[in-house]
Protein backbone atom coordinates (compact mmCIF):
# COMPACT_ATOMS: atom_id res chain seq x y z
CA UNK A 1 0.00 0.00 0.00
CA UNK A 2 1.06 3.19 -0.80
CA UNK A 3 1.43 6.62 1.64
CA UNK A 4 -1.65 8.74 0.82
CA UNK A 5 -2.89 6.05 -1.52
CA UNK A 6 -6.29 7.40 -0.96
CA UNK A 7 -5.84 10.90 -2.32
CA UNK A 8 -7.08 11.11 -6.00
CA UNK A 9 -5.32 13.77 -8.57
CA UNK A 10 -8.75 15.86 -7.60
CA UNK A 11 -7.89 15.82 -4.26
CA UNK A 12 -4.49 16.82 -4.75
CA UNK A 13 -5.59 19.77 -6.97
CA UNK A 14 -7.84 20.33 -3.93
CA UNK A 15 -5.13 20.53 -1.68
CA UNK A 16 -2.53 22.38 -4.00
CA UNK A 17 -4.93 24.71 -3.87
CA UNK A 18 -4.84 25.54 0.03
CA UNK A 19 -1.03 24.79 -0.43
CA UNK A 20 -0.28 28.40 1.25
CA UNK A 21 -3.69 29.69 2.74
CA UNK A 22 -7.47 28.88 3.33
CA UNK A 23 -9.46 29.22 0.60
CA UNK A 24 -13.41 28.70 0.05
CA UNK A 25 -14.92 26.19 -2.12
CA UNK A 26 -15.73 28.65 -4.97
CA UNK A 27 -12.05 30.11 -4.99
CA UNK A 28 -11.05 26.58 -4.88
CA UNK A 29 -13.07 25.48 -7.83
CA UNK A 30 -12.15 28.96 -9.90
CA UNK A 31 -8.60 27.54 -9.05
CA UNK A 32 -8.36 24.53 -10.07
CA UNK A 33 -11.26 25.70 -13.43
CA UNK A 34 -8.54 28.31 -14.13
CA UNK A 35 -5.36 26.73 -13.87
CA UNK A 36 -5.80 22.77 -13.96
CA UNK A 37 -7.44 20.83 -16.67
CA UNK A 38 -9.85 19.26 -14.32
CA UNK A 39 -13.27 20.78 -14.88
CA UNK A 40 -14.93 19.09 -11.25
CA UNK A 41 -18.32 21.04 -10.09
CA UNK A 42 -18.26 22.83 -7.07
CA UNK A 43 -20.68 19.94 -5.43
CA UNK A 44 -17.79 17.85 -6.40
CA UNK A 45 -15.34 19.69 -4.70
CA UNK A 46 -17.43 19.62 -1.61
CA UNK A 47 -17.80 15.90 -1.65
CA UNK A 48 -13.51 15.46 -1.67
CA UNK A 49 -13.03 18.32 0.54
CA UNK A 50 -15.69 16.61 2.74
CA UNK A 51 -13.76 13.16 2.66
CA UNK A 52 -10.44 15.38 3.15
CA UNK A 53 -12.19 16.86 6.09
CA UNK A 54 -13.05 14.04 7.89
CA UNK A 55 -9.42 12.35 7.37
CA UNK A 56 -7.75 15.26 8.61
CA UNK A 57 -6.03 16.23 5.48
CA UNK A 58 -8.10 20.13 5.94
CA UNK A 59 -9.02 22.09 8.60
CA UNK A 60 -11.29 24.80 9.17
CA UNK A 61 -10.32 28.79 9.71
CA UNK A 62 -11.17 29.70 13.10
CA UNK A 63 -12.08 26.42 14.45
CA UNK A 64 -15.58 26.23 13.07
CA UNK A 65 -17.58 23.07 12.83
CA UNK A 66 -18.30 20.87 9.35
CA UNK A 67 -22.12 21.77 8.35
CA UNK A 68 -22.35 20.14 4.77
CA UNK A 69 -26.18 21.51 4.56
CA UNK A 70 -24.62 25.12 5.44
CA UNK A 71 -22.02 24.20 2.89
CA UNK A 72 -24.18 22.43 -0.22
CA UNK A 73 -26.37 26.08 0.30
CA UNK A 74 -23.18 27.68 -0.34
CA UNK A 75 -21.95 25.67 -3.22
CA UNK A 76 -25.59 25.80 -4.80
CA UNK A 77 -25.24 29.49 -5.00
CA UNK A 78 -28.34 29.73 -2.04
CA UNK A 79 -26.24 32.36 -0.46
CA UNK A 80 -23.84 34.92 -0.58
CA UNK A 81 -22.34 33.91 2.59
CA UNK A 82 -18.48 32.05 1.98
CA UNK A 83 -18.29 31.16 5.71
CA UNK A 84 -16.35 28.18 5.32
CA UNK A 85 -12.38 28.80 5.12
CA UNK A 86 -10.35 25.26 4.84
CA UNK A 87 -6.56 25.21 5.06
CA UNK A 88 -4.03 21.89 4.61
CA UNK A 89 -3.02 20.62 8.03
CA UNK A 90 0.32 19.19 8.14
CA UNK A 91 -0.76 15.68 7.17
CA UNK A 92 -2.55 17.80 4.11
CA UNK A 93 0.65 19.53 3.35
CA UNK A 94 2.91 16.22 3.24
CA UNK A 95 0.28 14.28 1.18
CA UNK A 96 0.31 17.24 -1.60
CA UNK A 97 4.29 17.32 -1.15
CA UNK A 98 4.07 13.41 -1.33
CA UNK A 99 2.45 13.22 -4.33
CA UNK A 100 3.16 16.14 -6.20
CA UNK A 101 5.30 14.48 -9.08
CA UNK A 102 2.88 11.94 -9.22
CA UNK A 103 -0.24 14.17 -10.23
CA UNK A 104 1.24 17.74 -11.11
CA UNK A 105 1.59 16.71 -14.89
CA UNK A 106 -1.50 15.26 -14.96
CA UNK A 107 -3.55 18.50 -14.32
CA UNK A 108 -1.14 20.58 -16.25
CA UNK A 109 -3.91 22.36 -19.04
CA UNK A 110 -3.30 21.92 -22.83
CA UNK A 111 -1.50 24.99 -24.44
CA UNK A 112 -3.45 27.34 -25.92
CA UNK A 113 -3.93 27.86 -29.68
Amino acid sequence: MDYFDDISVLDWVILDALADDYESISLIHETIITSTNLKPTKREILDRIEYLYQKHYLSLAEQQAFNKDDLIAEVGDKTKDQKYWFGCTDRGSNAWLGLTDKYKSKTIPPPSI
